[in-house]
């Protein structure tokens, strides 16, 4: 089973009538890579492919978000999903499942950068719709990238206090 750290940026919050623009994914060895382009349908197709049989997505937020929102896509789309395995950090690390009425619980990926010593270099992600319509699939794929290894650091930190 590989652990690989998985991070979504949108053009809002609504699957059915929003879209994925980028898909950042950090491999085992370290290597991070970002799916983003305008074709919505290649995107998600090329993010599937390289899932192999067992992985599993580790994400911050990812079981409310991400996750949800790329089978909807993919759904939508009619992109062929792999079955895999999911972590989400945000969970594990609250040591509850995440509930709206209980906000004060839900934490944010920024304070973890933050507490784990980690400068944030990118706009935060409710800049990504504007980013989209800019075209600055750049800046984008940065931040999403920047994502996922803070998303990797939690999870390093994890796995050192034995939670994972």
């Amino acid at each position: 089973m590989r652990d690989i750290m998985f991070d979504i940026e949108t053009t809002g919050l609504e699957p059915m009538q929003d879209r994925i623009t980028c898909i950042s994914i950090g491999l085992p060895d370290g290597a991070v890579g970002s799916f983003a382009e305008e074709d919505e349908v290649h995107l998600l197709k090329s993010f599937i492919d390289c899932l192999q049989p067992g992985d599993r997505l580790v994400h911050f937020n990812g079981a409310t978000f991400d996750v949800p929102f790329l089978i909807k896509r993919c759904v939508i789309n009619n992109v062929i999903i792999k079955k895999f395995d999911s972590l989400d950090l945000r969970n594990l690390t609250n040591g509850v499942e995440y509930d709206e009425k209980n906000a004060f619980k839900k934490g944010k990926l920024a304070l973890w950068a933050e507490k784990l010593g980690i400068k944030v270099d990118t706009p935060d992600g409710s800049n990504m719709q504007y980013l989209y319509m800019k075209g600055d699939w750049d800046e984008i794929k940065r931040h999403c990238e920047e994502d996922v290894m803070i998303t990797r650091a939690l999870y390093n930190r994890c796995r050192e206090v034995r939670l994972i």
